[in-house]
């Protein structure tokens, strides 16, 4: 006879962006949260993971090459045979050393919201259109530059911007003040993001209510 319903398990992935520039990395899905009635999962619960390897709690999978991608999943069985079939996160290999988006240039020094939103008009030379989720590295005359700072111009003020590099990341939202010119989604100062902080000379973007922006460095 089934026992009570196994509910609250959620499914975690660890790292979320796994980097091969060094070689094969080993990714982890772990499973947490798992009840039936007001039993916790003990050794007569079952595992069954689809993709990764593992009869646990958690199953590891190794991606070797940019753009591997992983998928899983794992049937979660209570003791009572109650069962919950749970979906984790796919991940995607990166190499940082093999970036889809290389920025070599940098601007100059004129920090005027018309030069900014120019910088995709006259000056894409200096700036790279990033869809969302890539990775951008720093190269050349831009790796010597002091910040960085990611636009998209006639975007709605919902738009939001997160930039992560290693440990570092920072989210940003319209700061723009001239409303009145203009309205868009990026990094505006005082917050820039140095790139100082960065790790390997790259960041990767993640934005939301918008599909790409531009980014540039000064």
């Amino acid at each position: 006879m089934e026992g009570p319903a196994v509910t609250g398990c959620k499914c975690a992935v660890d790292p979320v962006k796994p980097d091969v520039k060094n070689g094969d990395v080993t990714v982890t899905w772990t499973v947490s949260g798992c009840k039936a009635g007001t039993d916790s999962p003990n050794e007569d619960w079952k595992w069954a993971w689809t993709g990764p390897t593992g009869s646990t709690t958690s199953a590891t999978a190794t991606v070797s090459a940019k753009g591997d991608t992983k998928t899983a999943s794992v049937k979660v069985t209570s003791a009572e045979n109650a069962s919950m079939n749970v979906t984790c996160p796919q991940v995607k290999a990166i190499n940082s050393n093999i970036p889809d988006y290389l920025l070599t240039e940098k601007m100059n020094d004129q920090n005027t919201y018309l030069k900014d939103t120019k910088c995709v008009e006259t000056y894409e030379g200096y700036c790279v259109k990033v869809p969302n989720g890539q990775t951008v590295v720093l190269s050349g005359n831009a790796a010597s530059a002091s910040s960085i700072r990611c636009i998209h111009p006639w975007q709605q003020e919902s738009c939001y911007v997160t930039l992560t590099s290693g440990s570092e990341s920072m989210s940003y939202k319209d700061q723009n003040t001239k409303k009145e010119e203009i309205s868009n989604c990026g990094i505006y100062w005082p917050d820039p993001f140095a790139v100082s902080s960065l790790t390997d000379h790259a960041f990767t973007v993640e934005i939301t209510n918008a599909t790409e922006v531009y980014c540039f460095v000064q």
